[in-house]
């Protein structure tokens, strides 16, 4: 009898919509309340999720809707997210959950007073740069570097 190895099911998909929202650096995503993708992946507001398209991806932070404004099976997408996503009207996307953010633990460290290694501070640098720091990581990694602190 052959070895059946289960295969990892396809990330879900949605179309995109762009909404012309303004969350200035911020990539945000907009979901209804009963998009079945929420509810199956378990993602709920300021949730992070990754979203891939076109060879691209971005990690975009949840904001919940509800009322008709967004269609069922479209997400809708902050002027940031749809910029560093570069896609287009009605596309398809697959919604994730994003991989570990590993240098948040060097992150962490250094919020409690710990000094960052070269190599620590490269993989925060990284992972910033890939749009993988939130907001509120960026002013953590400012407020514990801050003061001669760095």
């Amino acid at each position: 009898m052959a070895d059946v190895t289960p295969q990892p099911s396809d990330p879900p998909r949605m179309k995109l919509r762009r909404l012309g929202i303004d969350t200035h650096q911020e990539p945000v995503v907009y979901m209804r309340a009963d998009c079945p993708v929420c509810r199956s992946e378990g993602f709920g507001a300021q949730s992070h999720i990754n979203i891939a398209a076109k060879g691209r991806s971005v990690i975009a932070t949840l904001s919940v809707v509800y009322g008709q404004w967004l269609e069922h099976g479209e997400a809708g997408l902050s002027e940031a997210a749809w910029r560093l996503l570069g896609v287009h009207e009605r596309e398809q996307a697959e919604f994730s959950h994003p991989r570990p953010v590993d240098s948040l633990s060097a992150l962490r460290s250094k919020i409690y007073g710990h000094g960052l290694s070269e190599a620590d501070f490269s993989e925060i640098v990284k992972d910033i740069v890939a749009g993988r720091y939130a907001d509120v990581h960026l002013a953590a990694l400012i407020t514990a570097c801050a003061g001669n602190n760095l």
